[in-house]
């Protein structure tokens, strides 16, 4: 498929005008037109309702969107890696979902610039839904994730056990509910987990499904919420944060999945034996803070 065409039908979906898609995409409207005419001959499906106000996908035009996306991304992955200088051999496309960043793919990917100057990195983060199909579909290399699916072709490999506590910015005991708590989306295990303690017909007051965001709000407004240890040991040490007493810790398990073919390669093995020995490191990290500061 042409490109532009998976362009132009993007536009038009966000902006749900032809005219505001031609001036983003420095083309005439007719060319627009004439784009996603093209395109709904192709498909053979609708994909644009036109009416007075502009358009409205079609039930067609919802489920192509993943499809233009993914032509998209992979275009650009295509050209990212035929465009390597001479001194980066390879191209690693990972993904993780956005709460696995800090202290886990962080540390992972600096030690692979420090120590690997060969490997050039693509790095997005996606939920454990796209990571999954980007990795069945070859999109991806590796995916950091709590979710890992069997797939064909794709293997997946425990790294270690997350720990989140609750932590406040100030000093209190335990209650059966607080009215600074802020509730965070660790996603689907935590969801339902949590939802075993969370009083009935009682709602949190601020909800967040970015976990740096929450952190960040919390120092900001103050309040207590869920946190796993890597993002919050250095500030209860610090004295910043404290963990509440006599609170359980959520646990979810946290994996590696990647491309079977990627065994075979010279370079990824020993990467994947790096990040695995950070797994184990961080294990270790979590049990000393565990025990230092009582938490069950």
């Amino acid at each position: 498929m042409n490109i532009s065409l998976a362009r132009t039908f993007l536009a038009v979906l966000e902006h749900r005008n032809f005219n505001r898609a031609a001036e983003i995409l420095n083309v005439t409207q007719s060319t627009v037109t004439m784009r996603i005419n093209s395109l709904e001959d192709r498909i053979g499906q609708k994909l644009f309702l036109r009416n007075r106000a502009g358009v409205e996908p079609t039930a067609a035009g919802w489920a192509f969107r993943p499809y233009a996306e993914m032509l998209i991304q992979v275009w650009q992955q295509a050209r990212q890696e035929v465009t390597l200088p001479i001194e980066r051999s390879t191209l690693f496309r990972v993904g993780a979902e956005p709460g696995l960043w800090q202290g886990v793919m962080e540390d992972w990917v600096l030690k692979i610039t420090q120590e690997r100057p060969g490997i050039s990195l693509l790095i997005e983060n996606k939920t454990a839904d796209n990571l999954n199909a980007c990795l069945a579909q070859g999109i991806y290399d590796a995916a950091l994730m709590y979710d890992a699916r069997p797939r064909t072709n794709v293997a997946f490999d425990f790294l270690y056990d997350e720990q989140l506590v609750l932590v406040s910015t100030t000093p209190r005991g335990r209650t059966a509910w607080h009215p600074e708590y802020t509730y965070v989306e660790w996603g689907p295990d935590f969801r339902m987990e949590h939802a075993k303690l969370q009083p009935e017909n009682i709602t949190p007051p601020v909800t967040i499904n970015h976990g740096s965001w929450a952190l960040q709000w919390i120092e900001r407004r103050g309040g207590s919420a869920y946190f796993p240890i890597r993002m919050i040991e250095d500030k209860v040490e610090r004295g910043e944060l404290y963990v509440v007493p006599g609170i359980n810790a959520f646990s979810r398990s946290v994996w590696i999945s990647y491309l079977e073919r990627l065994m075979h390669s010279e370079w990824f093995p020993p990467v994947l034996q790096d990040l695995q020995e950070m797994a184990r490191l961080r294990s270790e990290r979590n049990v000393a803070f565990k025990k230092r500061w009582n938490v069950k």
